[in-house]
């Protein structure tokens, strides 16, 4: 859940303690639509603009309930170009999620495939590889909320 975030809370340890604490919960969204009094599809948007589009004046919302996180963001991007920060983040989830959980899975014998920052597996083995999951995270001390579609 909102696993960008997370992420870049892995990438980052020194922002927010309520971005960092919200991310690695899976409550980011929902706590910002709370804050702000927007709905969680809402915040959703919002904070994918941020994380994928430019630094922009309307984003000071965001700025005002997470000061070091935003300067972090809009520091990278004005040194780097804002398209940099979503590779960064892309970087990220790849490292995790095809270099390190899905090799795992793989060099256990599992049979499984990545969609993104997610993993498909059948129905019968979900309990297991979602146990396996776990300790891959905490093995490399990734915190993060494991959804289910």
């Amino acid at each position: 859940r909102n696993s960008q975030f997370a992420f870049l809370s892995c990438i980052n340890s020194d922002l927010d303690r309520n971005f960092i604490k919200w991310s690695q919960e899976g409550s980011l969204y929902q706590n910002i639509a709370d804050t702000l009094n927007i709905t969680r599809p809402q915040a959703k948007q919002l904070m994918f603009e941020i994380a994928f589009g430019k630094v922009q004046k309307i984003h000071d919302n965001i700025r005002k309930i997470f000061p070091k996180t935003m300067l972090f963001i809009d520091s990278y991007k004005n040194k780097n170009g804002y398209k940099m920060f979503s590779n960064l983040l892309q970087r990220k989830e790849s490292e995790v999620m095809i270099d390190g959980l899905l090799y795992y899975l793989f060099i256990k014998g599992y049979e499984v495939l990545t969609v993104h920052d997610s993993i498909r597996v059948n129905k019968s083995m979900e309990n297991i590889i979602r146990k396996e999951i776990k300790l891959y995270f905490r093995s490399i001390k990734f915190k993060c909320e494991i959804g289910e579609k």
